[in-house]
């Protein structure tokens, strides 16, 4: 699911000492500014000088994490704790981009050493709950992130978090009211609206779910995700026509991918505008040529056309390993 990339890292800025405490202090403040280029700038020349500071790199991980430059973020974070094993901000630098970069098991390490080198350091175990939920251990994940609500009742991601590992241990309704209790710490985060819409989907409540989905677009109106997700939903309401806006909407802030142009065209198809429909999977298979589902899609529409070429989408699809295609291919394939 999406929207369970944590905000923790922008909000965590850390003050060193060592070196020079004009420099750290000024790339601190540019960090806060979200000026990456001349703080990376200012730290490249301190690393360049001193390349055991551990500090630097720790700093210059957390730009790199900042900026989705995970694997860097893990090279400087990896000497950072190399050099001083007592930081726990290092470690949680080297737990952010192992998280990021999928090494969920490596991160869980990486955040509990940070949370055992300060216990108050909360941020840390908030970030170690949702790397459990990565590794499916949600009943850990969720007494972790209790621990953080007990100490400090207004921490938005503990709940946030929280909620997810609800929603994947099937709780939905206790993972609504854990959104909700988000909601009310922070009602311009968008994404415990997104995540609690997404939840109401799967309980069968669309019509609630699109008040909170679009109440997640009206505070980030170009979110890719949150666009996808509202066409889904407005499909399942019978509003196909919401739906291909909402998918042609997603594509035009930037996001030509395939789920855009697949849901787009099943929203046609229920207008049987099977035409459009194909269009819109000639583009996804043209992005993703071995998307079995694609290929799948654009037979069923091509039949309805009376296009011969639907049997070999078909095989193909089935080639690719969907089983329901290996079951059409005899009925798309009859001469």
């Amino acid at each position: 699911m999406k929207k369970i990339v944590s905000s923790i890292v922008m909000l965590y800025f850390m003050s060193f000492t060592s070196f020079s405490q004009d420099v750290f202090a000024e790339v601190e403040s540019q960090i806060k500014a979200k000026d990456y280029v001349s703080s990376l700038e200012k730290l490249n020349q301190v690393i360049a000088k001193d390349a055991n500071s551990d500090k630097a790199l720790t700093l210059r991980s957390q730009i790199y994490n900042f900026t989705g430059k995970y694997k860097l973020a893990l090279i400087d974070a990896t000497k950072a704790v190399a050099i001083n094993s007592k930081s726990e901000k290092a470690y949680y630098q080297k737990g952010f981009a192992e998280d990021m970069t999928g090494d969920f098991k490596s991160a869980i390490n990486s955040f509990n050493a940070a949370y055992k080198l300060n216990p108050k350091y909360l941020d840390a175990k908030v970030m170690l709950g949702y790397s459990k939920i990565n590794t499916q251990l949600y009943k850990e994940a969720i007494s972790d992130l209790n621990e953080v609500i007990s100490s400090d009742p207004k921490k938005y991601d503990a709940y946030l978090y929280k909620g997810l590992a609800l929603y994947y241990l099937s709780d939905f309704k206790g993972s609504v009211s854990t959104y909700n209790e988000a909601i009310k710490i922070d009602p311009a985060d968008e994404r415990a609206y997104f995540n609690m819409a997404n939840t109401k989907v799967l309980m069968g409540k669309n019509a609630d779910a699109l008040v909170d989905i679009n109440k997640a677009l009206n505070l980030s109106p170009k979110d890719y995700d949150a666009l996808l997700l509202r066409a889904h939903i407005h499909m399942n309401l019978k509003k196909d026509q919401n739906a291909i806006d909402d998918c042609t909407n997603a594509i035009a802030f930037g996001k030509d991918n395939v789920d855009a142009h697949i849901t787009r065209a099943l929203a046609y198809s229920h207008g049987k505008k099977y035409a459009e429909a194909v269009k819109d999977m000639d583009r996804a298979i043209e992005l993703d040529e071995m998307n079995a589902t694609a290929y799948l899609y654009r037979g069923s529409f091509k039949k309805e056309l009376k296009d011969e070429s639907a049997c070999a989408d078909v095989k193909r699809a089935a080639q690719l390993g969907d089983q329901e295609a290996v079951q059409l291919v005899e009925r798309f394939c009859k001469k």
